[in-house]
């Protein structure tokens, strides 16, 4: 069963150049990409992926601020 990853950057040519790379592994499955820091809360809310790749500095909610917040949501018990 693949990996999969929200990712999440302002810059929609990283986002395209890391899913490209991370697709080409074929483990990896990228199920969706954010160009904000509340598009991505969204996504990870939505799709639930195993991992989240997010850029520190973006809109609306920075990188860090984000991970505390899916950190503190998705917590495993």
């Amino acid at each position: 069963m693949p990996v999969t990853i929200v990712l999440a950057d302002d810059s929609p040519d990283y986002r395209l150049i890391v899913q490209t790379l991370l697709s080409s592994m074929g483990l990896i499955t990228v199920v969706g990409e954010a160009a904000d820091g509340w598009e991505a809360l969204a996504l990870v809310h939505r799709e639930r992926p195993d991992l989240l790749i997010t850029d520190l500095v973006m809109p609306h909610l920075k990188g860090i601020e984000l991970t505390r917040r899916v950190r503190a949501e998705f917590r495993r018990r």
